[in-house]
């Protein structure tokens, strides 16, 4: 799979081709979150604290009317049972009003109770757990065009400062590589300077699958770390040390950037999502002597 990235002043944005027919819908590349979520409904989204959204021209809403494919979640799904966090798999059946009886038979298939997700940052959107089929281009064609039946996704109707909706690329169950099948795999993806956010004719590439790692003659490659206790969806890296043009820091990256404790703390998360790189005092401070 291979699709472009849309530079703007926030993120990276990616088009998801959702329905039958297809709908493009711009959303932000995300791999700090797992849910893809698009605005639902052109007359009844409602986005909260969210200036001049209305007038964004990023603003695209999916119709869930307009799809002849799209189906709500059942209430008995990995994806309904991940997406609300639950310890007992009964619990989103329960709350869609399903008796006992058909719940030791599996035999309810009511639709996935409406859930809300929170971010990190402290936005917030509420809405349903959707099937539709999702288009996504080939590699070596562009024009080549393969259909993901059943991809699971958020139609959010109310958002709290998240007017666009996101790409959830993270390690978990409900991400868009997990769901794929790319996640073990891998994907890869090149950031261009923001400086050609209003240049339409160059774009970021995205790469899934077995072509994002074949090519390792052309590509430098560092191991990822994966948290044993929290977080882990997240993908961490260990922070060696920083270099500024010809500087290097003087001392290597504290041990809690390389490495994690007995408890899971540790490492760098590599964040899509997020505009800054944050990092610990003194070693923050180091090249900013310079």
């Amino acid at each position: 799979m291979m699709e472009s990235l849309r530079e703007v002043k926030d993120g990276y944005l990616i088009s998801l081709n959702i329905g039958t027919p297809p709908q493009v819908i711009q959303v932000y590349m995300d791999t700090g979150s797992d849910l893809t979520w698009v605005p639902c409904g052109n007359l009844s989204f409602d986005c909260i604290d969210c200036e001049d959204y209305r007038n964004n021209k990023l603003m695209l809403v999916f119709s869930p009317s307009y799809s002849s494919s799209l189906v709500r979640d059942a209430c008995g799904s990995s994806f309904c049972f991940n997406i609300h966090s639950s310890d007992n798999h009964f619990d989103p059946c329960t709350m869609a009003g399903c008796s006992l009886s058909t719940l030791l038979k599996s035999t309810c298939f009511r639709p996935c109770p409406s859930f809300s997700y929170m971010y990190g940052g402290g936005g917030v959107v509420a809405g349903t757990l959707t099937r539709d089929t999702l288009k996504i281009h080939g590699v070596s064609n562009n024009s080549e065009v393969r259909d993901i039946a059943s991809f699971c996704f958020g139609c959010i109707g109310t958002t709290y400062r998240g007017p666009i909706g996101i790409a959830g690329f993270g390690r978990g169950a409900l991400s868009l590589p997990y769901q794929l099948g790319c996640l073990q795999k891998g994907f890869s993806h090149c950031f261009l300077p923001f400086k050609y956010a209003n240049n339409p004719n160059i774009s970021s590439p995205l790469v899934l699958g077995d072509v994002a790692i074949s090519s390792k003659d052309n590509l430098q490659f560092t191991p990822m770390l994966k948290s044993p206790i929290l977080y882990p969806n997240y993908y961490y890296i260990g922070l060696e040390d920083i270099t500024v043009g010809n500087y290097t820091t003087a001392n290597e990256a504290p041990l809690n950037l390389k490495e994690f404790d007995s408890q899971g703390n540790g490492g760098m998360i590599i964040d899509s999502g997020t505009t800054y790189t944050h990092l610990p005092d003194p070693f923050y401070s180091q090249p900013l002597d310079r």
